[in-house]
């Protein structure tokens, strides 16, 4: 999905920590929003031909057998959003109580 919607879609881990049986992983995605992108969210964004950072962490624990028991990702949304063109507005908490 990400490698149709982005020209030059770049994933590159750029860090790795280890300690017992957690891994964490930063990792960095980079492109330029050129084709649609569907499926994300809610329906299509159409390619604005803006370039693109995102930053994730991810977390994993393995088993005693070295295979993979689980995953945790991290990452911003409302900046990833921002730089495909869409606007949000935030709510007014105290309005809406």
């Amino acid at each position: 999905m990400m490698r149709s919607a982005f020209r030059d879609f770049a994933c590159e881990r750029v860090m790795l920590v280890e300690q017992g049986d957690i891994i964490a992983a930063r990792t960095i995605m980079t492109g330029i929003f050129s084709g649609a992108l569907h499926g994300t969210f809610a329906g299509s964004i159409e390619p604005n031909g803006r370039p693109m950072r995102r930053e994730l962490l991810n977390l994993f624990r393995y088993d005693g057998e070295g295979r993979l028991a689980e995953e945790w990702v991290q990452y911003d949304d409302l900046s990833f959003l921002e730089q495909l063109g869409i606007e949000l507005e935030v709510a007014d908490r105290a309005s809406s109580a």
